[in-house]
């Protein structure tokens, strides 16, 4: 188990380093407005808050949820991002690199500042489990572009005696696809490039892949899904 945790860790810190690096270059560039940049900030901070709560990384799930809870916001034009949120996501990416280094509590200020803008606006998320009757299977695929979410469903899986192969897109999903077929297949919603909900039609359509038990998976706070 060392060894996971190790790999988790690790796993972890290369992402956020990579997030927080794409996070501020969108920033540098001016508030975000664009629709192509809100959805590239909202996959990247909601891929922030699953590896973050994968690793135990409390102060930086926080944070990154009400980013994530902001960007949706602001990809449905329910707000808008001027100069002073800007400065304040800037904040809070600042806060994102600390809290990771020091795994303490996110600052209730910060966190009451966007809770002050995302709650009156958010809508509640639903939640999804999954219950005892899920079958047990053999073989999955896990489609995911986070190593860190990645090693824990695959930790997860094989405790109970499911052996897992990884995607980190939906076209790397497709090419294993044609080459075997799993038993089931977990797709995270938020892909680079082809989103998990595109995947998933193109695995129905195909005849030899339709038969596959597919589940999404995502934390989602966004109710547009």
């Amino acid at each position: 188990m060392r060894g996971l945790h190790d790999k988790l860790l690790a796993a972890f810190e290369a992402e956020r380093k990579e997030h927080l690096v794409a996070l501020r270059g969108m920033l540098a560039a001016g508030p975000l407005v664009a629709e192509t940049d809100l959805h590239e900030a909202y996959r990247r901070v909601h891929s922030l808050k699953g590896a973050a709560r994968i690793a135990g990384f409390a102060a930086v799930e926080a944070l990154s949820l009400r980013l994530e809870t902001l960007m949706g916001l602001l990809r449905t034009g329910t707000i808008r991002c001027d100069e002073a949120m800007a400065r304040m996501i800037a904040a809070a990416l600042d806060a994102v690199e600390s809290g990771a280094r020091r795994n303490g509590d996110a600052s209730p200020d910060m966190l009451a500042s966007f809770d002050a803008i995302i709650v009156p606006e958010a809508a509640k998320a639903d939640s999804v489990s999954l219950t005892e009757a899920t079958p047990i299977v053999a073989h999955a695929l896990i489609v995911e572009d986070s190593d860190t979410q990645a090693f824990g469903l695959a930790a997860v899986l094989e405790a109970n005696r499911i052996t897992a192969s990884r995607a980190a897109s939906a076209q790397e999903a497709l090419d294993h696809l044609s080459r075997e077929r799993p038993d089931l297949i977990l797709v995270d919603f938020h892909l680079p490039g082809m989103r998990g909900d595109e995947l998933c039609r193109q695995i129905r359509m195909n005849p030899a892949t339709s038969n596959i038990l597919l589940v999404m998976l995502t934390g989602d706070s966004d109710d547009t899904l």
